[in-house]
């Protein structure tokens, strides 16, 4: 990996879970540069509340990184909702920074599935088009994740409703995201057309896959309903 980057979209923590595999990770940047702290804590308050529901706890600092593992098995504080408030104080040297991040727990964490031989697959080109020595398009890929999810969040796909919570199947959003991922590979190499074929691509799948038969859990029980309705919030892990 050429550098160390997080996630820029919002995070989804898992029902009633240790989340070992779903860390919180955060990332502090002043005015375009990362800052790289000595020590990191983290404070959670559920929706509306001034009482923690976790006191300030360490955060584990790697480079610029700062990563909190938040376990929801005690399901009492950590009921399905939205809108967690994780206020997080870095210190760097004598200087301390308050930051406040918001998150998601939630039922169904679904996960993506595109490496470099999915992408390759697809389009040869792409080989030795390695992204700031990231051969493996690692980076781009955790960023194509952010805007996926953006999608999925903000899309309107029924009149004026805005469904922004559904579980969708990972299979057929990893098909799908393959497209902008190539688009954003082939763009900065000077393959303008052909990154436009690929994001319009990206376009017209994403409303196929949202219209054509996605399914929504609307009582949190992780089944798969008919109808279309208020649901699971959509995470996805790379």
């Amino acid at each position: 990996m050429a550098y160390e980057s997080a996630h820029l979209s919002r995070f989804k923590a898992r029902y009633n879970s240790t989340n070992d595999d779903n860390d919180l990770i955060f990332q502090l940047v002043r005015k375009g540069a990362k800052i790289t702290p000595a020590s990191a804590t983290i404070t959670i308050y559920k929706p509306g509340a001034t009482t923690a529901v976790l006191g300030a706890t360490a955060m584990t600092v790697s480079g610029t990184l700062m990563t909190y593992q938040i376990v929801t098995t005690t399901v009492a504080n950590y009921p399905v909702g939205t809108g967690y408030r994780a206020h997080i104080i870095v210190t760097v040297g004598a200087v301390t920074y308050d930051e406040d991040v918001y998150f998601d727990v939630v039922q169904n964490v679904p996960s993506g599935r595109i490496g470099r031989d999915q992408l390759l697959a697809l389009d040869e080109r792409i080989l030795g088009m390695d992204h700031a020595g990231d051969e493996d398009f690692s980076e781009v890929i955790n960023a194509v994740w952010d805007e996926v999810q953006f999608d999925l969040e903000t899309r309107e796909i029924e009149g004026d409703q805005l469904l922004d919570n559904m579980i969708v199947d990972r299979h057929r959003l990893s098909v799908v995201a393959r497209y902008l991922v190539l688009a954003r590979i082939l763009r900065p190499k000077g393959h303008t057309e052909d990154a436009k074929y690929y994001e319009d691509l990206y376009t017209t799948k994403m409303r196929q896959m949202l219209a054509g038969g996605i399914k929504f859990d609307v009582n949190q029980d992780q089944e798969e309903d008919d109808d279309q309705g208020n649901a699971l919030t959509v995470r996805l892990v790379n």
